[in-house]
């Protein structure tokens, strides 16, 4: 029997140092990606009213607006790439791709249903591969960072 009892007051000792139970953990990762996705978005939306703001009060060329554009896009992923690396903390390259693509989708989607479907054949285009890339590169380095 006292094998038994010590292995289970050990199980009950890791899990008072760990501190939580699966189904928290869970919930917290859920809330912590939605958190970040959110943090990406209203970063990325504060940006391009900064963008909108300058191409109204001057005569900015629509080149360098779509240029803005995709930097505020690519701003948007190294949050959600280095937040979804922060949360899973472990395969920063794979969960920087995953947080960036659902972002990117979402992004997208947005955009998409604000102009009336109509920009749908302007979505797709390899530029968007540079943002994966982005989210991949700042969860890598999120999952490298060291917590203190």
């Amino acid at each position: 029997n006292k094998p038994l009892v010590r292995r289970i007051l050990y199980k009950i000792a890791v899990q008072n140092e760990r501190g939580k139970s699966m189904d928290q953990k869970s919930r917290e990762m859920l809330f912590g990606s939605i958190r970040w996705l959110l943090i990406a978005m209203a970063s990325t939306m504060v940006l391009l009213f900064i963008a909108a703001f300058f191409f109204w009060k001057t005569e900015i060329s629509e080149r360098y607006l779509q240029l803005f554009a995709f930097f505020s896009c690519g701003i948007g992923c190294l949050i959600v790439g280095f937040g979804g690396g922060r949360i899973i903390q472990k395969r920063g390259m794979i969960c920087g791709v995953a947080y960036g693509s659902c972002y990117l989708i979402l992004m997208l989607l947005s955009l998409s249903f604000i102009c009336g479907y109509s920009i749908v054949s302007n979505m797709i285009q390899p530029k968007w591969l540079l943002c994966l890339l982005i989210s991949a590169v700042s969860g890598t380095f999120s999952v490298n960072l060291r917590k203190e």
